[in-house]
């Protein structure tokens, strides 16, 4: 049956079976809450406009709403969370299509992410914001490459909104500029959007930033007796081994799925 639905593209079918059989083995296997939904359930007793300072609270909020349906229980955050992973390889995979024009292969790069561990199943134990940050990063993908393709206003409105939940998502998501194509008047689209979008998360901040700044230091754990190059050498020393770790199941499953392009890659566009 999977290769019938790759064959007919219907990626979204195949990304529903693999997580559906992901959230009964999640719920099945390990009933109880890891820490990062733990955390979710306390914070999602009120509505606010923030709860942690590494956190925005858009995830909380979606929790909230989940608990209506499904009860104050860890399937009513991770209900969220397989819809954030959802979101995550489909927009991932629509925008792979909107680079290669291939839908296999659109595809498989959707599907690729299951070669990154954190992602393919550390995601599914243990974090929560992150996954909504990913599905955010994705459809940012996606909405940028659609506007890049065919520019219009409703193309960068969706690419504010993806922006902006993102910052909404987690605090890691990271808005950049570079010189591109979108350098049009339409970017005052996203950049009103996004500005709109964060502002009541912001304000939350401004009535105790000492006491914000506190809860940002504390997860920061200081040894006073070492050095500033004995801090330099071992960030980088860990630096290093986090990029491999995280980045070498993919690469294995990347060369092993599209080794046709790395053995006879064809002219760059």
């Amino acid at each position: 049956m999977i290769a019938i639905l790759l064959k007919k593209g219907h990626f979204l079918c195949i990304d529903f079976i693999y997580l559906a059989v992901l959230f009964v083995l999640r719920v099945a296997l390990f009933p109880s809450a890891s820490e990062d939904d733990a955390e979710q359930l306390i914070y999602a007793q009120t509505w606010a406009w923030g709860h942690k300072a590494n956190k925005p609270p858009l995830f909380t909020w979606l929790v909230i709403l989940s608990k209506y349906l499904f009860g104050v229980s860890v399937f009513a955050v991770e209900a969220v969370k397989f819809v954030c992973l959802f979101l995550l390889y489909g927009f991932l995979s629509f925008a792979s299509y909107l680079i290669v024009k291939d839908r296999l292969y659109s595809m498989l790069c959707g599907l690729s992410l299951v070669g990154i561990y954190h992602v393919g199943w550390d995601v599914v134990m243990n974090y929560s914001n992150t996954a909504l940050m990913g599905a955010a990063v994705a459809a940012s993908f996606w909405a940028l490459f659609r506007s890049l393709e065919t520019p219009s206003r409703s193309g960068y409105l969706w690419l504010g909104l993806a922006v902006g939940v993102g910052c909404y998502g987690h605090r890691g998501f990271d808005c950049t500029g570079s010189e591109s194509p979108l350098v049009y008047t339409q970017i005052l689209i996203n950049i009103v959007v996004i500005v709109l979008m964060i502002i009541p998360h912001c304000s939350w901040f401004s009535p105790d930033p000492a006491g914000a700044h506190l809860a940002e230091i504390n997860y920061l754990h200081v040894d006073p007796s070492a050095t500033y190059l004995s801090y330099v050498g071992k960030g980088l020393w860990s630096g290093a081994r986090a990029i491999v770790a995280f980045l070498v199941r993919f690469i294995a499953i990347a060369l092993l799925v599209f080794w046709k392009p790395v053995l006879n890659p064809g002219p760059m566009n």
